[in-house]
């Protein structure tokens, strides 16, 4: 069994996650930290003896509120790369195709109002069909996507 011997109070420890942390590095490499659990445990305590957690919990809160409020767009762009494959330009020239309304009952899509609009795609590829306001979304998503529930309702609607 090898030996690591700690940073800080100097001390041979077996090098095991018993007596060191695992950490994670760049490009999720993980490796063993070089200071042991002990004296991680001390450097601890005294950061807390210093410093009011609950302060600095909400200091943490209120900055990642205005990170997220400054950067708007490149967060959306990130989540809609991410979840269709598709950017912030890309829903906009959607958005512009369907003449800025809903695909399906036509009421106007608000821009600003991220729960205003939804992306309407297969579930089972992928596949983008067009940009729905809310409320029609959510109907289809309740039909399971399912033509033959959606036109029975239709009829059922129409009598």
């Amino acid at each position: 069994m090898s030996v690591r011997i700690c940073k800080k109070c100097g001390k041979e420890w077996p090098e095991t996650t018993e007596f060191f942390r695992t950490c994670r590095g760049k490009k999720g490499q993980t490796y063993i930290s070089w200071t042991c659990r002990e004296c991680d445990r001390k450097a601890a305590k005294l950061w807390y003896a210093d410093h009011d957690a609950k302060q600095v919990y909400q200091e943490r809160k209120d900055y990642q509120k205005e990170y997220r409020e400054r950067n708007k767009s490149a967060i959306k762009n990130g989540t809609l790369k991410r979840t269709f494959g598709i950017g912030l330009n890309d829903l906009f020239q959607m958005i512009q195709t369907q003449n800025g309304v809903c695909a399906i009952c036509g009421s106007e899509i608000d821009l600003n109002d991220k729960h205003s609009y939804n992306v309407d795609h297969k579930h089972d590829t992928n596949e983008i069909r067009g940009i729905l306001c809310a409320k029609c979304n959510r109907g289809i998503g309740h039909f399971n996507d399912n033509p033959t529930l959606l036109l029975s309702a239709a009829q059922y609607v129409s009598t």
